[in-house]
């Protein structure tokens, strides 16, 4: 199962420099919102702007554009497909729920796979036939929160559903969190991404190997109502020894945090 590392732009959080990942997802918001990173992108290519030269999904970005109040112009996130060509994936959107297939259709040149949100059963249908590869499944965040310990049941119940299109991988948008991955695979989709190990080294957590998610920078400690386990080093040596950190680096440092979760999230299934 391939686990993509959510990037923003830019970034000096690199994980890549440390340890293979299998592939990073990339908005194209970032390209968007920012002229000097739109003219270093469409000169060089993101692969040669990241330094990395795995597998890249570029997702169009409308989620954080209505997020942050944009406008979407379907027109100027073409032009962006149209222009950054070394990437290994480019994704429809799933906005507004009435034109999802005609933007799609509309986007289709530019070689992208269609996200359908999971709770869209009607889509299914029309890409039975599609020559396309992939089928993202979006807004399921917000569907497991909801479900709450339910959950895990119904992602294989979307499995279960989009299977009717049993050529076409599925890949579980933005939720292959250290908890939910191994449920991924078991519900049978090949790919998801995540941007959790950014979030946790933001708020000084790290990721313990069988443990799950620990404190370590300090910042919790003596806070109401803070009942998080603190990290200990000796359940992190053998994976600090695999990258060259050490238990004060992940204490002191967000990119060492991050990078140190992205490698453990790379391992879930091996440890």
């Amino acid at each position: 199962m391939l686990l993509a590392l959510g990037t923003p732009l830019p970034t000096y959080v690199k994980p890549w420099k440390y340890f293979e990942v299998d592939a990073l997802m990339v908005s194209a918001y970032y390209i968007l919102k920012n002229r000097s990173i739109r003219r270093k992108v469409f000169e060089k290519g993101l692969k040669d702007y990241l330094d990395y030269d795995g597998m890249i999904v570029l997702d169009s970005g409308v989620f954080q554009l209505i997020n942050s109040g944009k406008e979407v112009n379907v027109e100027e996130i073409i032009e962006v497909y149209r222009r950054v060509e070394d990437v290994d994936i480019k994704l429809s959107f799933d906005y507004p729920d009435d034109k999802i297939l005609e933007h799609y259709l509309k986007m289709k040149p530019y070689e992208v796979e269609p996200v359908i949100p999971a709770d869209k059963h009607d889509l299914i249908d029309y890409f039975h036939d599609d020559d396309c590869e992939w089928i993202f499944v979006g807004r399921l965040a917000k569907k497991l929160k909801e479900k709450g310990r339910w959950g895990f049941n119904f992602l294989e119940n979307v499995s279960s559903m989009f299977n009717q299109l049993s050529e076409k991988k599925l890949w579980a948008m933005g939720v292959g969190n250290y908890y939910t991955l191994p449920f991924l695979e078991k519900a049978n989709f090949s790919g998801s991404d995540t941007s959790s190990y950014r979030v946790a080294a933001a708020f000084g957590d790290i990721l313990v190997p069988k443990k799950g998610t620990q404190h370590i920078s300090g910042r919790k400690e003596g806070k109401k109502d803070w009942g998080m386990k603190v990290a200990k080093n000796s359940d992190l040596e053998l994976m600090l020894n695999h990258i060259g950190f050490t238990y004060n680096d992940l204490k002191e440092s967000f990119r060492k945090r991050a990078i140190f979760n992205a490698y453990v999230l790379s391992k879930v299934f091996t440890l």
